[in-house]
């Protein structure tokens, strides 16, 4: 019988393994180092990354910081007796390098050696493992206390290292043209690469080719990390056979590292959807990358599997790392794994429903989905695998979800993971092909016949965070493909694309994939996909379409996204044929502290009409009733009292609304109120100056001089010293607000901040050119963003304020006869019929009850502020019917006297913010708001004792709001 005999190195490397992966990229461990001075050898070195250098062409390591050395470890035979014999030889090698601990170990006994200065035993343990993951623990634990590092670095910190290395190896990759990593990255038919190519202008085709080149070092980063993963996986969990080489021995050279990583398909692990032939990278690229690749891998390998896969490292490659002009450009957002893992609790009760999510992004959706399904009990990862579906029109997001799947059970081949880098709006009309590829050329590069197969009808779950791109973003010829989608022409929808965002085609093209019976669509969006009138016929589409909302929830307003973009963003959950009550629910707090299976557990349980807890608000609203008004009019907060008036109230002007909506009301108020702007949608010759960056030093009878308070301002070259501006007073017209007197007139809205602006006319006036230049350089450095007349210095409110911050304003009312130029400071106002309608109307813009509502329908909560357009007024907010209050005399008289008690007895700059003149209404039942209120529910015909539950809900409204 054959007779093999063990040495001292025979257990080595996979302990070695072991370390590699509890100490992280702080740490390199070494084995057979040679010290050529002293002429002995060294089992295993450890030592801090930061403090060494590795000289290939010299194949050696130097330092010069006495502290590089960490630990020194010699091992001994397995089994072998007497440890503390060689704590001699171990103290030699210590005092050579520096080195205060050591370890020596039989792989089953260790004694662990800590010295003084003078190399004497300090302390001394022995200890008694029986696994090599034990004994790197305690290894490692012992080199964290000695050496004060924290063994891997933080989240944060590897995703700028990553970011820097693509940034690195981009330089290698753009040496390979653009179009030859097109053609092996993606197998598209040559006739559909001519047509797509003949579509693209030069700029395009340019920039095409750049994102290839991009791509490529995408796939090699994400490449090297899952390799490194999948090693340390397999370190980590015993799994010994196939052992994978480390990418260490491959010195960088690109070559030699796909030789490494072909050791994958070699050993039938079949990764073939992350390293088959069409994901080749490094073959293609030239031995001078070598010293970036090295540096790559020298920082990640030995890099825990679980902390890359608990820390979503390659999801975040695509999301976070990904240049921002092509984020703007797709509009791709990172969801939220909390916002995740709700939907897909919500949309998945079935362990053998077939998902799709036709934009992947990096996959986390899916990734979640592949949880749910295993929380039903579907444990095969290949049937787990089989049973989701994604594509994206990035080829690096199909890349990185693919990754992500695959990475949920590392243990396990991956054939095949079926996700694409496909527009889904081609695969509609049927361009593009979708299932996978059968037949190729013998180089294994270009697709010979693309394979069609449908997927209409035949999914269960359709899942998607589709990008929120504006339509005025989209070229011409993405334009017209839309436009010609069968869903759009044959409902004959008008669909403009100055207003309307790329995912509402999503919303109407998704439909199709879904099964006829009880097919379920579940989707992120942002708030304006409810509250918009131009989303109003595509919802109108789908839900005539047969589908019924299960769930709509809004996000709270301490998160405000479910992703990380920023607008405020909604789940909702559509199923087909379903007839039941839908769920509308408002968030409180924060998601990631919450049990989502709890809240889900919550909401089915509720069968209540209205029901408010600390976590959620919810409403069970028949379906009918959802469909019988236009999706503008899905309030997901409404406060009892809202609820209560809201029957009786009526809208400003029938011929604003939606048909849906005009069938539920008879008269209007068109007769009695008109609402009005001026000049607020069209280019002006004006400037805005706003306070946030100028104060106004002192005014004379001939001039107006101006202080800059912000180094963002652009005078001149130096941006640091205190700037000056001296303009004629003939160039300003005072902003309404500008004198106390006016606000018993007028009563803007207007912020305290605000109180001094100006606005400026005359744009060729020649004592205005210094201002002018300094606007034109200001837009110029885009320290502003885009203005109204491209001029305005106002930031991002286009020279007009387009915000109400209850924080800092006085009232949410603005009356003027006829409209004065504060209007294209607050951009909406109003006049009465006559001057009885006038001060009414006025009157209730002033109450609680306004506020109340105001808050409810905000397009736009941003945490401190509340949105609202003048077309809000017309199509949201519903009044009372103020002809009718007028002929009751009584009521009518109490009202104006309390309004002009309220509104003038105050100058504006003495009245309290809006969230505390509602606390002192609260507190004060002689307070003037309290009586103005009092006067309003009478006229109402609202029990007196309810108002003080009129202040709790605005109060709750603003609750989070405060706490932003």
């Amino acid at each position: 019988m054959p007779n093999l005999k063990m040495s001292e190195h025979t257990d080595r490397p996979e302990l070695i393994d072991f370390l590699k992966s509890r100490l992280g990229i702080q740490f390199r461990v070494f084995q057979e180092l040679i010290f050529q001075k002293k002429h002995f050898q060294e089992d295993i070195v450890i030592f801090k990354t930061e403090l060494i250098q590795i000289e290939l062409d010299k194949n050696r390591i130097v330092w010069d910081n006495k502290d590089a050395v960490s630990a020194i470890i010699e091992t001994k035979i397995k089994g072998k007796g007497n440890l503390e014999q060689d704590e001699l030889q171990l103290k030699k090698y210590c005092k050579e390098l520096n080195c205060k601990i050591g370890f020596v170990t039989n792989y089953e006994d260790l004694i662990f050696y800590e010295y003084t200065p003078t190399y004497t035993v300090k302390n001394s343990e022995v200890h008694l493992f029986n696994s090599f993951h034990k004994m790197a623990e305690f290894i490692s634990k012992k080199i964290e206390n000695y050496t004060g590092l924290i063994l891997l670095k933080e989240p944060e910190e590897i995703l700028k290292d990553l970011e820097n290395y693509i940034d690195s190896l981009i330089r290698f990759t753009v040496k390979i043209p653009g179009e030859e990593w097109e053609k092996h990255l993606r197998l598209n038919d040559e006739q559909e690469k001519i047509a797509k190519k003949k579509e693209l202008t030069e700029q395009e085709l340019k920039d095409r080719y750049s994102f290839f080149q991009r791509t490529a070092a995408y796939i090699a980063i994400t490449q090297l990390l899952f390799y490194i993963v999948l090693r340390m996986y397999r370190i980590e969990n015993g799994l010994k056979i196939p052992r994978l080489r480390p990418l260490s021995t491959s010195n960088g050279i690109p070559s030699q590292i796909q030789e490494i990583i072909e050791d994958i398909p070699n050993n039938n692990l079949n990764f073939t959807s992350i390293f088959g032939k069409s994901r080749e990278v490094f073959s293609y690229l030239e031995d001078d990358a070598s010293d970036v690749l090295q540096k790559i891998i020298f920082d990640l390998e030995g890099i825990s599997s679980k902390y890359v896969i608990e820390n979503d490292l390659i999801g975040q490659i695509f999301q976070r790392l990904m240049p921002f002009e092509t984020r703007k450009k797709f509009a791709a957002y990172y969801t939220r794994n909390e916002a995740a893992e709700l939907l897909c609790r919500l949309a998945i009760n079935d362990k053998g429903s077939k998902i799709y999510d036709p934009a992947c992004g990096s996959g986390t959706l899916l990734v979640k989905a592949y949880h749910r399904k295993k929380e039903l009990k579907l444990k095969q990862h290949k049937k787990l695998l089989d049973d989701i579906r994604g594509s994206d029109i990035s080829d690096i997001a199909a890349m990185m979800t693919t990754v992500n799947l695959a990475i949920q059970n590392p243990s396990k081949w991956t054939n095949k993971v079926y996700i694409y880098p496909h527009d889904v709006f081609s695969l509609v009309s049927g361009i593009e092909r979708f299932f996978p590829i059968v037949k190729i050329t013998a180089n294994e590069r270009k697709l010979v016949k693309p394979v069609y197969k449908k997927l209409n009808h035949s999914i269960d779950v359709l899942i998607a965070n589709p990008p929120f791109t504006r339509g005025s973003r989209l070229t011409p010829n993405y334009r017209k493909k839309l436009l010609n989608l069968d869903v759009v022409k044959n409902n004959n929808l008008k669909l403009n694309f100055s207003s309307i965002n790329l995912y509402a085609f999503f919303i109407l093209i998704l439909p199709q994939f879904v099964k006829k019976e009880n097919g379920i669509l579940a989707f992120i969006l942002p708030v304006g996909a409810i509250n918009t009138v131009n989303m109003v016929d595509v919802w109108k589409t789908i839900l005539e379409n047969e589908f019924g909302i299960k769930y709509l929830i809004e996000a709270s307003d301490l998160d405000e996204s479910f992703s990380d973009s920023d607008d405020h963003e909604i789940i909702i959950i559509l199923q087909k044929n379903y007839d039941k009550c839908a769920r509308f629910i408002k968030l409180f707090g924060i998601l990631s502290k919450k049990d989502i299976n709890g809240l889900v557990n919550s909401w089915d349980a509720t069968d209540a009409p209205l029901l408010r807890t600390k976590d959620f608000l919810i409403q069970n609203i028949p379906q009918e009733k959802v469909k019988s008004v236009s999706c503008i009019m899905w309030n997901l907060q409404p406060s009892k009292m809202m609820l209560l008036l809201y029957s009786n109230f009526i809208p400003l002007n029938l011929k604003k609304l939606n048909p849906l909506d005009k069938e539920n009301y008879k008269n209007d108020l068109s007769q009695s109120i008109t609402v009005v702007t001026e000049n607020a949608s069209r280019p002006v010759d004006y400037w805005f100056l706003p306070n946030k960056y100028w104060d106004i030093s002192q005014i004379t009878e001939d001039k107006i001089t101006i202080k800059a308070t912000s180094k963002n301002t652009v005078i001149s070259t130096d941006g640091n010293t205190p700037q000056f501006l001296h303009l004629p007073i003939e160039v300003y017209k005072p902003a309404i607000s500008r004198t106390l007197k006016n606000y018993r007139e007028y009563f803007p809205v207007v912020n305290t901040n605000e109180l001094v602006n100006f606005f400026l006319f005359h744009e060729k006036h020649p004592k205005m050119k210094k201002y002018f230049s300094w606007g034109q350089k200001a837009h110029l450095a885009k320290l502003f963003g885009p203005s109204h007349s491209m001029h305005s210095p106002a930031k991002v409110s286009i020279g007009i304020v387009k915000k109400i911050d209850f924080k800092s304003t006085k009232s949410i009312a603005l009356k003027f006869v006829p409209p004065k130029n504060g209007t294209m400071m607050i951009r909406i106002g109003f006049r009465g019929c006559n001057s009885q309608m006038d001060d009414l109307f006025f009157s209730y813009l002033t109450s609680s009850l306004f506020i109340l509502d105001v808050v409810e329908k905000s397009r736009k909560r941003r945490a401190e502020f509340v949105l609202v357009y003048q077309i809000d007024l017309f199509l949201k907010f519903r009044f009372p019917d103020f002809p009718k209050i007028v002929k009751d005399e009584v009521n009518f008289n109490e009202i104006i006297r309390t309004s002009n008690i309220h509104n003038t007895r105050k100058t504006l700059k003495e009245r309290p913010n809006i969230v505390e003149l509602v606390k002192g209404a609260r507190r004060n039942k002689e307070n003037s708001l309290r009586k103005l209120d009092e006067a309003w529910f009478r006229a109402l015909n609202i029990p007196i004792g309810l108002i003080d539950s009129l202040y709790q809900e605005i109060e709750e409204s603003f609750k989070d709001i405060e706490n932003k």
